[in-house]
């Protein structure tokens, strides 16, 4: 399956530094452009000890823990929401109830 690059995304990681540091030098495009650097060194040193297949395996798998958690996070926060706005006055202000 060999489909075009679109020659507007970055084909590796020096392509998205290149890209990073074209936004400016303010203090957010630093801040990323040193997140990048990391995120580069740290998929060096992963190939270089235990392969590409490795390396891209354990990128995708915090790539994928990171739109969960939000996801997750979300969703934890409109159920807790929904949970308080259709609870009796009583189970909302956490009182308990004794049955007898």
């Amino acid at each position: 399956m060999n489909q075009a690059r679109d020659m507007n995304e970055p084909n590796d990681m020096n392509d998205l530094k290149d890209l990073s540091a074209g936004a400016g030098a303010d203090a957010e495009s630093a801040s990323k452009d040193a997140f990048f650097k990391q995120l580069a060194d740290i998929a060096s040193a992963m190939t270089a000890a235990h392969g590409k297949d490795f390396s891209m395996g354990a990128l995708v798998l915090a790539a994928r823990f990171i739109a969960e958690g939000e996801a997750r996070q979300r969703a934890a926060h409109a159920s807790a929401n929904a949970a308080t706005a259709t609870a009796p006055p009583a189970a909302a202000a956490g009182a308990s109830i004794i049955l007898s």
